[in-house]
């Protein structure tokens, strides 16, 4: 027994340092390393998306979606970014109309595609993107990383039994609080001055718990463990990013908005 727990934490481990490293290398590379690995990303998280939500990935909006996703990445990585609204309108608008699975094959745009959009542009066009996109991975990294090892050894209440039946309240104080700490002080790494660090690192930690409750609510509806089983030990990349998605979106809020 003890031998398969450490088995499947080595395994943790070492897809952790992967991602991490291959993450932290595209971001740092930026161009068209970044904007590659953005590309891919987008098509698996797509196929997850649809995985997830038992639609058929071997029809035309499968396929119309991927076109889309690889259009409106191309102008976000380009001078035109602020253009790349307009496919992502008329995917929505195409998919409300023909899509046999409308809701969700919807959804899948709107929940994979504008946060995508946003890191690839941030990092490209904005002078501080480079920094404040590492700032979201430590803040999203130390939340995820914090609550599994808070709730896995402290236990305790669920947090909410019917959507997430691993999730404890310990775990989720605990990412919560870690979190706001090492983001806070992680600050004061950035080339220039984050206001009110603590409050945005508090509350881009308890973005990524509400993203990570949004996926579990949505395998849950569907009866889905994980999303797939692409990274050893952690299940799928949606699995891995959930919070991302809406942490990246709310740290370019805050940056165009002028607090740092």
């Amino acid at each position: 027994m003890l031998n398969s727990i450490d088995s499947g934490l080595l395994k943790r481990l070492i897809s952790s340092i992967v991602l991490v490293s291959i993450a932290l290398i595209s971001n740092w590379t930026g161009g068209v390393v970044l904007f590659v690995f953005t590309l891919i990303l987008s098509y698996v998280l797509l196929y997850e998306f649809y995985k997830v939500t038992n639609i058929n990935y071997n029809t035309f909006s499968f396929y119309f979606t991927i076109a889309i996703f690889t259009i409106v990445l191309l102008i976000s990585y380009s001078n035109f970014y602020i253009l790349s609204f307009i496919p992502l309108l008329m995917a929505l608008i195409f998919l409300g109309i023909f899509s046999k699975h409308k809701t969700w094959s919807a959804l899948a745009v709107v929940y994979l595609l504008p946060p995508l959009t946003i890191m690839l542009a941030f990092r490209e066009h904005v002078d501080v993107g480079i920094y404040m996109i590492f700032w979201c991975f430590i803040i999203v990294w130390s939340a995820d990383c914090l609550s599994y090892v808070l709730g896995r050894s402290i236990g305790g209440p669920l947090l909410w039994k019917s959507i997430s039946p691993n999730k404890t309240w310990s775990g989720f104080i605990g990412g919560l609080l870690g979190a706001t700490i090492i983001g806070y002080y992680a600050s004061y790494l950035m080339p220039f001055n984050i206001s009110y660090a603590a409050i945005l690192s508090m509350l881009c930690a308890l973005i990524v718990a509400l993203g990570d409750l949004l996926e579990s609510w949505l395998k849950r509806k569907f009866n889905k463990k994980d999303s797939s089983n692409f990274i050893p030990g952690h299940g799928g990349f949606l699995d891995r990013l959930d919070g991302f998605l809406f942490a990246i979106v709310f740290i370019w809020i805050i940056t165009i908005m002028g607090w740092v």
